[in-house]
């Protein structure tokens, strides 16, 4: 019987490749677009529904970040054995800026705040897998950063 422990390590690796420079929306990183725009609208955080795509604050582009990252999820479970069907809600928040930590201060800055980024997973009694990265974000500024060739088609 496959056990929702097992799906810890999942999480783990999806909350890391959400915040990772790879995420890109149309070439330029996703975490810094989701800075920018929470910015401009007055919020602090921001929540991604991996099931439905939806976030909040609302973003033109929310479905397309979601997209791959509830694809890999959803298959990722289900090598574990774990059903879809067994998956109540599946969300990413963000908080920024946030009080660094002793790491942060340590840690080299780069540009930007600190973020606080957690990825939960939940089934219908509540219960699933969690896991919390933080880093250095700063809004998206397309004349200070390279964009990617890699590029989502429109």
């Amino acid at each position: 019987m496959p056990s929702w422990k097992q799906a810890k390590s999942i999480v783990c690796g999806i909350a890391s490749s959400f915040v990772s420079r790879n995420n890109d929306v149309d070439g330029y990183w996703a975490l810094g677009l989701i800075c920018k725009v929470a910015a401009e609208q007055g919020h602090g955080a921001f929540a991604l529904n991996l099931l439905t795509g939806e976030s909040e604050p609302k973003l033109k582009f929310s479905s397309r970040i979601a997209e791959p990252y509830r694809n890999r999820l959803m298959s990722l479970l289900a090598e574990q054995g774990l059903d879809e069907s067994e998956i109540e809600s599946a969300s990413i928040s963000i908080q920024f800026p946030v009080e660094p930590t002793a790491k942060h201060q340590r840690a080299p800055r780069t540009w930007g705040e600190v973020y606080y980024c957690k990825i939960e997973v939940k089934n219908a009694r509540g219960r699933g897998p969690s896991h919390s990265v933080a880093g250095w974000c700063g809004k998206h500024d397309a004349s200070k950063e390279h964009r990617s060739t890699r590029r989502y088609a429109a």
